[in-house]
């Protein structure tokens, strides 16, 4: 899939519309919290493709801040993991769906560090809230995108998170991208850790 097929990619002019209806008020409540937008969403936006759940990347208060989200939009909160202090609040996305948004402390102490942790280059994406530019793109995803490749961020990407081998298989099959003869190599290399990931993630992915 050519990035000429992308219009959106050639001068990064968003479409506002492709967010979900509540997500002005998102991310006026996040922004005072020093939040981004960060990975799938930030992609499809790029893409041109509706954006249904939102991930925001925090340097702290994720608890407080998706009590405040859930409290101003009349919402639920959960916790999901406490060791990286993620939290999910859930909305009334309208027209009887919900909107699911993610809540996640840095990994590191800044969005770059964050961003130099996960997966793909693709994903690997940034917007602070209350701005739509610039991009934060510290490993070009964006050219990636343009490209249409699959590419780990780093050597250890994998290693990391074994179930990441099945998310750029998806991935690739989703947006019908070709995943990097570097990154092929790394999946081979460490495919067979799937075996320590749980059945639920991996049924999930």
């Amino acid at each position: 899939m050519a990035w000429r097929n992308f219009p959106n990619l050639q001068h990064f002019d968003m479409n506002t519309n492709l967010f979900p209806l509540q997500y002005d008020r998102i991310a006026a409540l996040l922004e005072p919290y020093g939040a981004y937008l960060v990975g799938g969403a930030v992609r499809d936006l790029l893409l041109g493709v509706p954006v249904h759940d939102l991930d925001f990347a925090l340097p702290d208060r994720t608890l407080e801040a998706g009590k405040e989200l859930a409290d101003q939009l009349g919402g639920a909160i959960f916790t999901l993991d406490e060791d990286r202090s993620t939290v999910r609040v859930i909305l009334d996305g309208g027209a009887h769906s919900r909107l699911v948004v993610d809540l996640t402390r840095f990994q590191g102490a800044s969005i770059e560090e964050d961003l130099a942790a996960r997966d793909f280059t693709i994903t690997s994406l940034a917007l602070r809230c209350g701005s739509l530019s610039p991009v934060i793109d510290p490993f070009q995803g964006t050219q990636d995108l343009k490209d249409g490749l699959i590419r780990t961020t780093s050597e250890h990407a994998l290693q990391d998170d074994p179930l990441r081998c099945l998310r750029a298989v998806r991935l690739a099959a989703q947006l019908d991208f070709k995943i990097l003869p570097s990154t092929s190599n790394q999946i081979r290399k460490y495919l067979h850790h799937l075996s320590g990931v749980s059945r639920e993630r991996i049924r999930d992915e």
